[in-house]
Parts: structure tokens; sequence; C-alpha cells
């Protein structure tokens, strides 16, 4: 007569070891977290240095030398008045969406443009260089 055990002595045991690997898994995820935000910190530290080494240097003064009489031609319209783009919302879902990315590369050139300018010790160009559109931004007309 061999010995039996009741049905339900192994559970507790069972319970015990999923408990067990329950929490290893939360403290990996937490580890895991810790650990890849601080990767990402890292990531992001070396894109930055690399990303404001490659915005100086003799290349990026001479392209805004080249440049300045456009800039300052740009800048003396823009202290006009902000540009007002009209806009037909008649077609409905079928209107065009205007493009702003050479809006956003002007920004960047005039903020480029009066960055090189501070660090030559020159007069930054006026406010304009910052905010192309003035106080009251982009404008639309309908």
């Amino acid at each position: 007569m061999g010995s039996t055990k009741p049905a339900g002595v192994g559970l507790p045991k069972l319970l015990r070891w999923l408990l067990f690997v329950a929490g290893l898994l939360v403290v990996a995820g937490l580890l895991g977290a810790v650990v890849l935000t601080a990767w990402k910190a890292s990531v992001d530290r070396r894109l930055d240095a690399v990303w404001r080494r490659s915005l100086g240097g003799a290349e990026l003064a001479a392209f805004l030398d080249s440049a300045r009489p456009t800039l300052d031609s740009v800048r003396t319209r823009l202290a006009q008045g902000p540009p007002v783009w009209k806009r037909d919302l008649s077609a409905g879902f079928e209107s065009k969406i205007t493009n702003y990315l050479g809006v956003l590369m002007l920004q960047k050139l005039l903020l480029l443009d009066a960055r090189e300018q501070l660090r030559a010790g020159r007069a930054a160009p006026s406010g304009a260089a910052f905010t192309p559109y003035g106080s009251r931004g982009l404008q639309y007309h309908l």
C-alpha cells in the first residue's frame, strides 16, 4: 500500500513558484525600463552633440554669407507683416493642404543666420528672424 497524498497538497507549492516567477518578471521589467531610459538619454545626448557640431563651422558661415542678400530681403518683407494664404474651404475634404516644409526651412535658416551673426559679434537681425510671422502667427483668410 502506497501513501496517497490528498488532492490539494501540491497546490501551495505551485502557487509559490508562480508568484516567484511573476515577481522576477516584474523586477526584470522595471530594470529593463530603467536601463532603456538611461540608454535613450545617452543616445539623445550623443545625437544632440553631433547635431550641434554639424551646425557650425566655416561651411555654414560661407553658405550664410552667400545667401545673405536673399535672407535680408526676406527679413525686409517679413517686417512688413506676416504672409497671408487664402484658402478655399468649399472643396471640403478635396481641398489641398499647404506644405509648410519651406516655411520651416526658412525659419531654421533665419535662426542659424542670427546665431552666426551673434557669434561673430555683429548685431543680430530684428525679431523677424526669430518669429518669421510676427506675434500673430500664420493667418488664413476664408
